[in-house]
């Protein structure tokens, strides 16, 4: 669905013009935006709750020059679903969404730069189109690239994945890839870790694998 298709459900359901429709939508997702952006939560009880989150100065490096260099402070906005909602769509749908914590945590970085168009999340246009939350990479079977090092334990820490993605030691398909880099099938990762080379196949993307049988989601190259 949408802006569009939403606009003209919100008219049908309510008996009101899609003109009248399309200014209460508009008129939601505008608080939404700018409620969250000064600061301050929308507690929607049953659906869920809009904030903000704040992300601390940390040191990376930079991955053309391998010099050190200082991330600044960022803030990025965030849904967290509610009971009624979580409870409507089925635990494991959530769960399965990148992106997505097991508090449930959906994080929407609708500030920065991003594609255009209103993308898969429709309270997100005007001044902040474009910018589709992380849930439709579950549609598309990927998973970030540090979480994938993660969760297939070619790299035991998040943590260091970002830290090796920051310093151009992770390659996929021969090209230094940054932690955001979506994983797919096919995806061939080298990572330097000191003086040894691991080269691996992704076989699958798998959001539920442990400790068992993470090592099925690669294959090693030699």
């Amino acid at each position: 669905m949408n802006k569009t298709e939403l606009i003209a459900s919100v008219a049908e359901k309510t008996g009101i013009a899609k003109r009248d429709a399309d200014a209460v939508v508009n008129a939601v997702f505008n608080t939404i935006v700018e409620t969250v952006a000064s600061g301050e939560k929308v507690q929607l009880v049953g659906f869920g709750t809009f904030e903000m989150r704040s992300r601390n100065e940390r040191q990376g490096r930079d991955p053309r020059t391998n010099q050190p260099i200082t991330i600044p402070a960022s803030k990025s906005p965030a849904f967290k679903p509610g009971k009624a909602f979580k409870g409507a769509m089925g635990w494991r749908f959530f769960l399965a969404l990148r992106g997505i914590s097991r508090r449930g945590h959906v994080d929407l970085p609708i500030f920065g730069r991003g594609r255009k168009g209103c993308g898969a999340f429709p309270p997100l246009c005007g001044p902040f189109s474009g910018y589709a939350p992380s849930w439709r990479a579950a549609e598309r079977n990927v998973m970030r690239l540090d979480k994938y090092l993660k969760v297939s334990r070619l790299i035991k820490r998040r943590t260091v994945a970002n830290e090796a993605c920051d310093a151009g030691r992770v390659f996929v398909n021969g090209k230094p890839a940054r932690a955001s880099y979506d994983v797919k099938q096919g995806d061939l990762l080298e990572i330097q870790l000191g003086a040894r080379t691991l080269k691996a196949e992704v076989l699958e993307v798998n959001e539920y694998a442990t400790k068992d049988n993470a090592s099925a989601m690669y294959r090693m190259v030699e």
